[in-house]
């Protein structure tokens, strides 16, 4: 027993317009990095920052490191809030805080205010697993510029970072 195949309107239809599909399918959409600025050699003028993560969850401390390898230049990891504090002050040109708002010793709110005692200009952004609706408390009144929301994403952290950079 033989098969044939017959020219179904399917195929016809596919022959037809398989310029096209390939057209869709093999062109990629251009990403916008929040990072790029409108120059063109921008790759070679973006500045790398000094971050400081205070940040207590191992897991979370490597989710950051692989989130913020293309824009930190350096990035200094504290466990606790205290740890944050005596970091700060060996490093107090650094140009953005993540600071975790539940660590062990001294948590994300204690710690900023022991900072802002120190530097009143420095970004510091709270992060945490908190409700939205509490992020404005967490901001508002407590010298933070800025929250990041846990579970976090590495388009919406980047997205932050570039509002400040």
């Amino acid at each position: 027993m033989s098969y044939t195949k017959k020219n179904t309107n399917k195929d016809k239809l596919i022959a037809r317009h398989s310029n096209t599909f390939a057209e869709v399918y093999t062109e990629s959409p251009k990403v916008d990095n929040p990072m790029e600025t409108n120059n063109p050699s921008s790759e070679s003028d973006t500045r790398k920052l000094k971050i400081l993560l205070a940040e207590d969850d191992v897991v979370n401390q490597k989710l950051f490191s692989y989130m913020l390898q293309e824009i930190a230049d350096e990035l200094i990891i504290a466990s606790t809030g205290v740890a944050a504090i005596k970091l700060f002050k060996e490093n107090t040109d650094l140009d953005l805080i993540l600071m975790d708002l539940k660590m062990p010793e001294m948590d994300g709110y204690e710690a900023v205010k022991n900072i802002r005692e120190l530097d009143k200009t420095v970004k510091i952004f709270a992060v945490s697993a908190f409700a939205p609706e509490t992020q404005g408390e967490a901001v508002n009144g407590n010298d933070f510029n800025d929250y990041v929301s846990k579970p976090i994403r590495k388009a919406d952290l980047l997205k932050i970072i570039s509002k400040y950079f």
